[in-house]
């Protein structure tokens, strides 16, 4: 998924659907993203039968990919369903991101499958 942040700071989140026991991995990826870009990552989930998708981070990086781009290398989903993604900065406005999600033990879904969620949501969980 390509897209950029606008505004400082920003949350934008993205949902991806994996299959139970899924081991993935997401990334910032230096290719496709701005120079001097730095940003965060969060993964929540599953989504529950209400529509929410929980409160604990299941997991969270910073700086772990290149430069001050964010990754998380593997993370096992126990359950399946729909996750969210979701990519921070704090003075990013106009800089470009590419997140990137890589399936470690089988076929979860393509990048191109991500979509992005409604400013709502990013600004809830801003909040």
């Amino acid at each position: 998924m390509r897209t950029q942040f606008t505004t400082n700071p920003q949350y934008l989140s993205f949902s991806l659907n994996v299959a139970t026991g899924e081991q993935v991995s997401l990334e910032v990826t230096h290719l496709g993203s701005s120079m001097y870009l730095d940003t965060g990552l969060f993964i929540y989930g599953p989504k529950n039968a209400s529509g929410s998708d929980g409160t604990p981070v299941l997991a969270q990086d910073d700086d772990a990919g290149y430069g001050q781009l964010s990754k998380v290398a593997s993370l096992t989903l126990a359950h399946g369903g729909e996750y969210l993604a979701v990519v921070s900065t704090g003075t990013g406005a106009g800089k470009k991101f590419r997140l990137a999600l890589g399936c470690i033990n089988g076929a979860c879904a393509q990048e191109d499958l991500f979509t992005a969620c409604d400013l709502d949501v990013a600004t809830r969980i801003e909040v």
